[in-house]
């Protein structure tokens, strides 16, 4: 035995791990389409880009790992199929679980590593991952001045060039000035211009010839426009801009360290509880609120002169005169005009807060779910490979990519109805679970009776074996 798992277990390690890089790499590909238009065209170094990918590389492996358990299984036991070695293993009397049974362990100790990454590796790649795609989201494309085009990436100016020589040359350069915030009134023209840009203090040095600066003079409020203004003309000239705004600026991560995506388990408790104290505090501050306008006689009086209730309150009398009735009316108008505005804040209140909770709590549930998804796929592909009998990256690939389609829709879905209270977070974040632990009963079943996937005879036997062992005789 102990050889024959060694086999399997063989079999099975180069499947997963072709299988879990491939599913990972088409995940970042995902993530790189995703995030573009914030990653690239701004002139970031290589470095900074890989790092930013192996953050999202630890978010997305444990969505992978599933996918590489189900394919890598599948694979196995359709080639042991295939190849007749699955049946002969069978009719040596091994059961279809001893044949699995080294899979099985694998993936036990997958999903232990999966839950300590889930828990306290992810919270902290995504801290890191988050922080630094806000900010080069945040940061300004690289400086590159295009032939025939204006560029306003420096803040105040617009440039524009007719044509840039291979010596770096520029032809007919036009600056122009809106420091001031007063439009096209300070402008310079040059036939020529070279620029030296100094990435240490992080200004551009242009030099510009052979050109004039057209500047109008603004009028003082009091004075009428007389559109005075100034040229100069110059030989050789030297204008600097700062390119401050182009360094990337790290943004200081415990601004985001409080999210439900950066939180490990210890802490995403403390902020559960918390949220449920804070829920709780609502209650009470409504309770405290309405508790004393609310406190009126069991009794209500209607007044004949008019078609408002009038409310009666201890202090005052059954019998009162019509003003002082119209000044009850009022009050209680007034009350209830309070009382509504007071109910519509808190009920906005308690719906953010609900929502907010209902975040915390998916993500904590979610924490739990995703390493047991390991389990629940390997049930699925081993069982369905003993059936379907089929080896190689075709007709198992297929099989384990709809599988997938399947976990990935339920779990974008039970995420999207917690998080809208449709749903509580837990099922919301169990929703694969329930859904496919079931298929993977179903199959295993199937494939330990050595049934064919849809025939049902196993099923219809188990059921009479049971029936005659519970109905009376």
């Amino acid at each position: 035995m102990k050889k024959l798992h060694k086999l399997i277990l063989l079999s099975f390690l180069p499947n997963f791990t072709v299988s879990f890089a491939v599913a990972l790499f088409v995940l970042v590909l995902q993530f790189i389409a995703k995030y573009q238009d914030d990653i690239f065209g701004k002139g970031f170094s290589t470095t900074l880009i890989l790092k930013l990918f192996g953050y999202a590389s630890f978010q997305l492996s444990v969505l992978a790992l599933p996918l590489g358990i189900l394919v890598g299984s599948l694979m196995t036991l359709g080639r042991l199929g295939e190849n007749y070695e699955l049946s002969a293993i069978k009719a040596s009397g091994i059961s279809l679980w001893r044949v699995i049974y080294p899979i099985f362990l694998f993936t036990f100790l997958l999903t232990g590593i999966a839950f300590s990454f889930t828990s306290y590796v992810i919270p902290w790649a995504n801290l890191k991952l988050y922080s630094l795609l806000y900010d080069l989201s945040n940061a300004k494309p690289e400086f590159t001045l295009k032939p025939g085009s204006y560029y306003k990436g420096i803040d105040g100016y617009a440039i524009r060039i007719l044509d840039r020589t291979p010596e770096g040359t520029l032809k007919d350069v036009h600056i122009y000035d809106h420091s001031a915030n007063r439009g096209n009134l300070n402008v310079i023209i040059a036939d020529s211009a070279y620029m030296v840009i100094n990435e240490d203090y992080m200004y551009l040095k242009m030099t510009l010839f052979n050109g004039k600066r057209y500047e109008e003079v603004y009028p003082e409020d009091s004075k009428p426009n007389t559109f005075a203004h100034t040229t100069f003309y110059f030989d050789k000239m030297t204008h600097y801009f700062d390119l401050s705004g182009f360094k990337l600026e790290r943004t200081d991560e415990k601004l985001f360290a409080s999210h439900q995506y950066m939180l490990n388990i210890s802490e995403m408790k403390l902020a559960v509880d918390s949220l449920n104290s804070l829920n709780d505090s609502l209650k009470v501050e409504a309770k405290n609120y309405l508790e004393p306008i609310l406190h009126w006689q069991e009794s209500l009086h209607l007044n004949e002169n008019s078609e408002f209730p009038i409310i009666s309150y201890n202090k005052i009398t059954d019998l009162i005169e019509k003003t002082q009735q119209e000044i009850v009316i009022a009050k209680a108008q007034n009350q209830m005009r309070s009382i509504k505005n007071f109910l519509e804040f808190a009920i906005i209140r308690r719906n953010q807060e609900k929502t907010n909770l209902n975040k915390y709590e998916y993500e904590f549930y979610n924490k739990y779910t995703m390493p047991i998804a390991c389990l629940i796929m390997l049930f699925i592909g081993a069982p369905l490979g003993a059936i379907i009998r089929k080896g190689g990256m075709g007709l198992p690939t297929i099989v384990s990519i709809g599988f997938f389609i399947v976990f990935y829709v339920l779990l974008s879905y039970g995420k999207k109805m917690s998080r809208d209270d449709v749903i509580s977070p837990f099922i919301g974040a169990a929703l694969p679970a329930i859904v496919m632990i079931p298929m993977a009963i179903f199959i295993t079943f199937q494939a330990s009776s050595d049934s064919k996937l849809f025939d049902l005879h196993a099923w219809k036997v188990l059921f009479s074996n049971l029936w005659r062992k519970i109905s009376p005789k």
